[in-house]
């Protein structure tokens, strides 16, 4: 990151977590990494993303050449102190 020489890098641009149940962890190892985006380790029920760099969509002022997605597992997310992702795992609310 420090080689785009930017500190516009360094920004958060979003953040999110995955509910998709049909997309998994384990698929990044089974393609060539050139020929996905890599799109389940974003997406797969549970995980989390931080996302670093530009945010020029919509009103978004902030541009970068710089961009990093940061897919995490196992983590504890929660939204006004209700947890939505506890462990890793989507807490779904009972009906």
């Amino acid at each position: 990151m420090l080689s785009f020489d930017d500190p516009e890098a360094f920004a958060i641009t979003h953040i999110g977590w995955g509910l998709q149940k049909r997309a998994h962890w384990s698929t990044l190892g089974l393609y060539d990494r050139e020929a996905t985006l890599g799109m389940d380790a974003r997406a797969f029920d549970g995980n989390f993303l931080f996302s670093l760099g530009p945010n020029d969509e919509g009103d978004g002022k902030r541009t970068t050449a710089c961009h990093i997605d940061i897919p995490l597992r196992r983590c504890t997310v929660s939204l006004d102190g209700v947890e939505v992702v506890r462990e890793g795992k989507t807490i779904e609310e009972a009906t």
